[in-house]
């Protein structure tokens, strides 16, 4: 019984403290610092205007967005649906 004991005394020393601590430092950053493991998107990558008939594409480039505009006349828009590796379906939207 006095082995047990010993035994279960290294065991939780040596594992079972380090998982703890890493636990509640992860807990820590995850429910008060959400910033250092989650950041905001920047925006979008395009922009499909039917009103206008433009197409905008936005490029981010260190603290400025530049945009190139392109017009297009007609486009049939269709779902593409593909297995992926693990067989599970992808959607792909196509112009």
């Amino acid at each position: 019984m006095e082995n047990f004991i010993f035994s279960f005394q290294v065991l939780f020393l040596y594992i079972g403290l380090p998982c703890i601590f890493a636990w509640s430092l992860a807990s820590l950053v995850i429910h008060k610092f959400p910033r250092l493991w989650a950041k905001p998107g920047k925006g979008p990558k395009w922009e499909l205007n039917r009103r206008t008939g433009m197409i905008t594409v936005f490029k981010y480039r260190r603290g400025e967005v530049i945009e190139q505009r392109a017009p297009f006349h007609e486009f049939d828009a269709y779902i593409n649906t593909t297995p992926d590796r693990q067989g599970l379906p992808m959607n792909v939207l196509s112009l």
